[in-house]
């Protein structure tokens, strides 16, 4: 079967038929893109994959580093609050030993002043006196005898006639204060 074409028509088809080579080639080389820009996508998206999973492994890294945080920080909160409260009741021990050493030193010097009181009335001042120096020298012969030295012939004779020597009987220790 025969056709009839126009020249015009004849001459589309030729320019067609001429420009079918180069069609054909920006086919190729749009399916050579596209399998480019594809392999390109998988890329990228394999790239992101792993970003995504990298990320993933940052944050549950970062998670168990805060909750570890948590913990240290808790356990440290304790240990400051424990340190804090001993250290308040050292203070407070301190305080109490302070206040129990300045009531015990102002007894003694109450005391002291009543031995002075005492040593200086003119009625009884006397004996108080040598009550004192009594007791003082036997306390110096018990201490020295404690240590082991050797008193000597004066002090043994002293010890002697003061009744220090007495067989059987304790050092009644130093003398009670009384007020007059």
């Amino acid at each position: 079967m025969f056709r009839i074409v126009r020249t015009t028509t004849l001459d589309a088809l030729r320019a067609d038929s001429a420009a079918l080579p180069a069609v054909r080639q920006e086919r190729d080389q749009a399916k050579t893109e596209a399998a480019r820009a594809t392999d390109s996508a998988v890329r990228a998206e394999s790239v992101a994959e792993k970003q995504l999973r990298e990320l993933a492994r940052l944050h549950a890294e970062n998670f168990q580093a805060e909750r570890e945080t948590r913990v240290q920080y808790e356990g440290l909160r304790t240990v400051i609050q424990q340190v804090t409260e001993e250290r308040d009741a050292a203070r407070k021990e301190r305080d109490q030993a302070e206040r129990e050493a300045r009531d015990e030193l102002a007894e003694i010097r109450r005391d002291v002043d009543r031995l002075r009181a005492a040593a200086a009335d003119p009625e009884t001042g006397e004996s108080m006196r040598h009550a004192i120096a009594y007791g003082v020298l036997r306390n110096l012969i018990d201490d020295a005898r404690a240590r082991g030295l050797e008193l000597g012939r004066p002090f043994d004779l002293v010890a002697i006639l003061l009744g220090f020597d007495q067989a059987g009987q304790e050092s009644p220790g130093p003398l009670p204060v009384t007020d007059h």
